[in-house]
């Protein structure tokens, strides 16, 4: 009788201490995020300014670290509240770099993370976004593509605000 009560007690701070534990990681994720939003917030007012003056560059530089803000930002985002506005930026940036530089590895590093952004967040308001983009992104190069990426938008998000453009 004396075991099985030590068992019964054992098992009952095991699962006092599983849900604290629980408990305080749902906490940790709340007091993490609003720092999160925070290093977000700052990352994406870099980008603002440094997209404007990438002839310069030490602001091409700067944005690839922007970039790696953005990456970490976004591994660390255990909520997914950032994730898709993060793996946009991504794509945003790569975009301008290429568009500023014409590097084939920013070229396909956009693309790759605006459709990341599409096909893990579908219904996220940057979705659409993304894939019109990617569309543009494409057009010089292969307008059959293009034309693809633009149908796409259209027909998956045809209430979206880019959904007329696409239809063009």
């Amino acid at each position: 009788m004396k075991g099985s009560s030590r068992k019964s007690r054992a098992l009952g701070w095991m699962s006092f201490i599983l849900a604290a534990l629980w408990i305080l990681g749902g906490w940790a994720d709340a007091v993490a995020q609003p720092a999160l939003e925070s290093r977000y917030a700052e990352a994406r007012q870099r980008y603002q300014k440094l997209i404007g003056q990438l002839n310069v560059p030490d602001n091409r530089e700067m944005l690839r670290k922007n970039i790696s803000t953005f990456e970490e930002i976004f591994r660390q985002d255990t909520t997914q509240r950032l994730a898709d506005r993060c793996l946009f930026m991504i794509a945003q940036s790569y975009h301008r770099l290429y568009d500023s530089q014409r590097v084939e590895e920013d070229y396909r590093n956009a693309l790759a993370f605006y459709k990341q952004t599409a096909l893990k967040f579908p219904h996220s308001p940057l979705a659409d976004d993304a894939l019109f983009l990617s569309g543009i992104l494409m057009e010089s190069r292969s307008p059959a593509e293009a034309y693809v990426e633009f149908e796409r938008v259209a027909v998956l998000f045809p209430q979206g605000d880019l959904a007329p453009k696409a239809r063009l």
